[in-house]
């Protein structure tokens, strides 16, 4: 899925981006459309290629098919699998590759400590300083 920016946007992009957006894609696995559009544009204005996934299934198939993905954004409540299923199968599959959880629900920030949560609404900037300690 491919979002296109209007040119004063690609402007402010262009200045916001971080140099690891030239090194790595991003799988998003969203099941909402809505918020997987949002999270490509977001991520596409700080300069990472967004590949976009609405299903476990999509996701490793993905993984599979693009090496260059470098860290995987996922939705906590997904209807197939969880989020934090998916990680594992991940983190088993291709060790060493960060998965960070997306959440709207206060509560799981509590029960998983050790996972790297994205509290939903987000914006570019708290997507951006996750992204960067996933990958540090």
């Amino acid at each position: 899925m491919s979002i296109q920016l209007p040119d004063r946007l690609k402007r402010v992009a262009s200045d916001q981006q971080s140099p690891l957006a030239r090194k790595i894609s991003v799988l998003v696995v969203v099941d909402d459309v809505a918020l997987l559009r949002t999270t490509l544009r977001k991520l596409e204005f700080l300069g990472y290629q967004g590949i976009s996934a609405e299903s476990r299934k999509e996701a490793l198939d993905q993984l599979s098919s693009h090496p260059e993905i470098g860290l995987v954004l996922a939705d906590f409540a997904m209807p197939e699998m969880n989020g934090i299923d998916l990680a594992g199968v991940i983190k088993s599959k291709y060790p060493g590759r960060p998965v960070i959880l997306v959440t709207g629900c206060v509560g799981i920030l509590e029960q998983f400590k050790d996972a790297i949560i994205l509290q939903k609404p987000f914006t570019e900037v708290e997507l951006q300083n996750k992204i960067t300690a996933a990958i540090e």
